[in-house]
Order: C-alpha cells, then sequence, then structure tokens
C-alpha cells in the first residue's frame, strides 16, 4: 500500500470531518509529494524553500507513522483536532531511535533553513538523505 493510498485509507476511515488536522495538506498531497517538492527546489538552488518542503514531508510521514506505531499519541491528536509540535516530538521520540534522528534533522531544516534562513544548498542536500529514509519508513 503506498503512503498515499494509506492517508486515504484513514482520512476515509474517520471521514473528512473528523480527519481535519491529521494531515494538513489533506490526503491528496502526500509526505512523497513533500518530499519531491523539497528536491526540486534543491535542484533550483534554493535552499529555504526545499527545507521548509522536506520538513513538511518529515512531518506527514510521522503522522502516518503515528497511527500504528504511536496509537496513543495518533488518539490524542485526534481528539484534539490537530497535531502541535509537542504531539509530534513525543510520536517521533516514541518510534525509535531511527526515527527519532530523521525528526530531528527535519526539525534543524525547519528552523535553521527555513525560518533562519541560515543552510546552504549542499546541507539541505545532505540532510535529505534523512527525510528520505522517513519518507521510506511511512511507506512500508
Amino acid at each position: 500500500m503506498t503512503v498515499v493510498e494509506k492517508e486515504t485509507e484513514l482520512v476515509s476511515a474517520k471521514g473528512r470531518k473528523e480527519a481535519k488536522g491529521l494531515f494538513d495538506a489533506g490526503a491528496n498531497y502526500s509526505c512523497i509529494d513533500f518530499f519531491n517538492e523539497g528536491k526540486g527546489y534543491i535542484e533550483r538552488n534554493d535552499p529555504v524553500q526545499a527545507s521548509e518542503k522536506l520538513y513538511k514531508a518529515a512531518e506527514e510521514a510521522i503522522k502516518l507513522l503515528s497511527a500504528t506505531r504511536a496509537p496513543g499519541i495518533y488518539k490524542e491528536a485526534m481528539e484534539k483536532g490537530n497535531w502541535t509540535k509537542n504531539l509530534l516530538f513525543r510520536a517521533a521520540f516514541k518510534m525509535g531511535r531511527e526515527i527519532r534522528r530523521c525528526w530531528s534533522s527535519a526539525w534543524t531544516l525547519h528552523v535553521e533553513g527555513f525560518h533562519e534562513m541560515a543552510l546552504k544548498t549542499e546541507l539541505v542536500k545532505d540532510v535529505m538523505e534523512d527525510i528520505e529514509e522517513l519518507v521510506k519508513f511511512a511507506e512500508r
């Protein structure tokens, strides 16, 4: 099952209204889409936008993975109606060392690459490997 199919299944099971906040971009824009968009920005030498799209890919992957790997946190997000940064961190850290490492890389992209605009394209490209790994975890 692909990531988009998993997202669509989860949203369908909850209903569109109840699934609001599950995947901020909706089931039609997956972590793979964000990843590919981030990759495109790297090719265009735009590290700021690449950082944010790659971060969004990681965020969506964490949300998706939490449904099966951190169901208590997933349920909390569903009851709350949205994903806070605290919930994302808790979910990522609950899912093990590799996912935690990938999430930490994504957070670095979000803060240092997007908000601070401090990262060069080559560094973002190197960190992209961690995001790709996280997206692959979500594909399984």
